[in-house]
Parts: C-alpha cells; structure tokens; sequence
C-alpha cells in the first residue's frame, strides 16, 4: 500500500473522543473512504460509524480531526479504528486507545499529568542510580524537564550514580555528559 494511515487521540470528554486521522501518501494512490468508530472493549460499537469527507486521488499529506461520540459514555478500554478504502475494500486499519495518555513516553514525560487524588500522597524522587538505569532503558527520558532540586544532582551523591552499570568508557563518558547537563 502506498500511503501510511494513523489515527491518535487527541482529546476525550466522557461521552466523546476527538480523533486526528493522518493519510501520508508515498505515492500518488486513488482513496476511496475513511471511516472511523468507537469500539467498546468487548468489541461491541458504542455510536455510529462516522465517514470521513476524503475521497479521489492524494498526492500529499492530508490531516482531518473528527469527533465520535458515544449515547452511553466510553467505558474504559475503548478503541478508535480507522477503516481506509480503496478498490471497494478496506485496504488499511488504523487503531488507537481511546484512553487518555496510554502511551509510556507520554506518561513518563509528564507532559499531561494528571494531580495524585488526596493532599496526603506522597510520591518518592528517583536518585541519580535509579535516573541512569531508566536513562539507560529509556533514552528519551532525557527530554523530561529537570527541577532545581535535580540540578547537580552528582554532586554530593553517595558514591558514584554509574557504578555497576556495566559501560564501556564511551557509553559511561555520554551517560555521565547527560546526566550533568541542565
């Protein structure tokens, strides 16, 4: 098939979800439709199949945001697929959580956090040991913003952070880079 076919939550309300469709053609390919639905998790659907206004032929990127709605809410564990057509059958699915921030990067991050329920939690800071081994599974995390608390944070360390990290002298020599820069 010659064009990549994405779907993505981009916002969701308790009867609702806002739904980004992305169709990136490699090459010039003859659409016939873009459906979408919500699906509950027991694979039932929960409102109407909602066709998308892409049809005929695309030569570029195109990008449609679309809402699906459902009478009875979405329960938790509910699905958005994509359908594309083309040639009188569906060529491509596309699917996505309909949950909010289910994606790992997403959550680690930060980027839409969500505020602990009660005044009283308490959540525990990760040290610079456990920050090098998350660094060392996860490499984006390096995009997560620092605080002032975590500034310096090798000096005055218990003991060296890489320590029984098991790295070559590169690897330790860009961790040891990362891991003091702001």
């Amino acid at each position: 098939m010659g064009v990549a076919f994405t779907v993505r939550l981009v916002a969701r309300l308790q009867d609702r979800a806002v739904v980004a469709v992305v169709l990136d053609p490699r090459e010039p390919v003859d659409v016939e439709s873009v459906a979408l639905e919500l699906v509950g998790p027991d694979g039932a659907a929960l409102g109407a199949r909602l066709a998308l206004p892409v049809s005929g032929r695309l030569t570029t990127r195109t990008d449609v945001r679309a809402e699906l709605r459902s009478v009875d809410g979405l329960p938790e564990g509910s699905t958005i697929v994509g359908r594309l057509w083309q040639d009188g059958a569906v060529t491509a699915t596309a699917t996505c959580p309909a949950d909010p921030w289910t994606e790992l990067e997403t959550h680690a991050l930060g980027t839409t956090a969500i505020p602990p329920a009660g005044a009283d939690v308490e959540l525990e800071e990760v040290g610079p040991r456990g920050r090098a081994r998350l660094l060392a599974l996860w490499p984006w995390l390096a995009r997560a913003r620092v605080t002032s608390a975590d500034s310096g944070m090798l000096e005055g360390a218990d003991g060296d952070p890489i320590d029984g990290l098991n790295l070559d002298p590169e690897e330790e020599a860009f961790l040891r880079d990362l891991l003091e820069s702001p």
